[in-house]
């Protein structure tokens, strides 16, 4: 009996909640630039450094806002049927390490409005469209844990509101569930030895 209520308390640690490192990237998009500049803050623990930053208007619709020619160094996907408009900006490959920040300054990007999808028409006129043309907007984030990009979608539909997004997550130490396995068979072990 003794023995089992060692494996048990062994499964218990193996399964417990154990966290490594904690996700927090802070993100601030300026509103006196129609949120065509950002600012992203890694506040991580656990030395986890941010290697994608991805920002986009998600899926497009009549009165959904596009970008438009301007990248801001990073790489356009999800064009609309004119190559010049696209839902996404993508920046690979970086090293944002804990404490450190990156950001693209004002104008680097050009936001757009789709009027109708078919037939594409869009407008490039500077006005603060506080409808649903941020309904489907997101921003995201990508650690070196493996873990894949975390999004958060945008809190606001003006244009020329300031936004101040979240990133956060616990990320589980994977050595805790390596445990798991061992363990299990430690059960099993005794479960034969008892039973035979």
């Amino acid at each position: 009996m003794k023995k089992i209520l060692v494996v048990l308390a062994f499964l218990f640690l193996a399964v417990s909640p154990s966290y490594a490192a904690t996700i927090d990237a802070a993100i601030s998009l300026s509103g006196s630039d129609f949120l065509q500049s950002f600012n992203v803050t890694n506040n991580s623990t656990g030395g986890l450094s941010i290697t994608k930053i991805v920002y986009s208007f998600g899926t497009p619709a009549d009165g959904i806002a596009t970008w438009d020619t301007k990248t801001g160094g990073g790489v356009a996907s999800d064009f609309l049927s004119n190559p010049e408009w696209f839902q996404t900006v993508t920046w690979s490959g970086l090293s944002i390490a804990p404490g450190a920040s990156y950001s693209i300054p004002a104008y680097s990007l050009d936001i757009d409005l789709i009027e109708t999808l078919s037939p594409l028409s869009v407008t490039g006129a500077t006005i603060d469209y506080s409808g649903t043309s941020l309904a489907n907007a997101y921003f995201g984030v990508e650690y070196n844990d493996g873990y894949g990009l975390r999004t958060v979608e945008l809190n606001e539909t003006g244009w020329t509101t300031d936004q101040n997004l979240q990133v956060t997550a616990a990320v589980p130490l994977p050595s805790a569930f390596l445990l798991l396995g061992p363990g299990l068979l430690g059960l099993a072990a005794l479960k034969k030895k008892f039973v035979s």
